[in-house]
């Protein structure tokens, strides 16, 4: 049985105060809370009820969503964290091994985050072993290509997520 227009409106904004979602992203959130709701309404899959990292043969059909939903889980603050995100996720759903900066620059598009100003310099600093980042590597004989390290995988699988199991 569909759920009245007038109580999925009072649901989600119910929703959008108890996330403290700041006011400049209301009205977005709003409207992306109640097409959840509409979806779930017409008898599509509650995506809370999903598990967290659906088989990669599902996600094909709904990528985009897929890969917010991703960040929105990992919740990563700057690029020294989304960049790793985002690869991490092109990696393991989208199948690819190496990115250059115009494949980063799309990632964040279709994740519908602000890119930084000079996605090269981001790169650099995710390799440096001086910044004791490493996250990224250099793509074996690719110049302009790198992929994501044995690090950056163990960070966006445990420390970027809130675990922080080892330090």
């Amino acid at each position: 049985m569909p759920i009245s227009q007038e109580k999925r409106l009072s649901e989600a904004m119910a929703t959008i105060k108890k996330l403290k979602i700041p006011a400049h992203m209301q009205d977005t959130a709003l409207k992306f809370i109640l097409q959840e709701a509409s979806d779930v309404a017409v008898g599509e899959p509650d995506p809370s009820a999903e598990e967290t990292t659906p088989d990669p043969g599902q996600v094909k059909g709904n990528k985009v969503q897929h890969l917010r939903q991703f960040i929105a889980g990992k919740n990563p603050k700057g690029a020294v964290e989304e960049i790793p995100c985002l690869v991490y996720w092109a990696r393991e759903y989208d199948k690819r091994d190496k990115f250059n900066e115009d494949d980063v620059r799309q990632l964040y598009k279709l994740a519908n985050i602000r890119p930084p100003k000079n996605i090269g310099q981001s790169l650099r600093d995710l390799s440096s072993k001086k910044r004791n980042y490493m996250r990224v590597e250099p793509a074996g004989g690719n110049t302009g290509h790198f992929k994501l390290s044995h690090a950056g995988e163990i960070f966006v699988e445990f420390d970027v997520a809130g675990v922080k199991k080892h330090k």
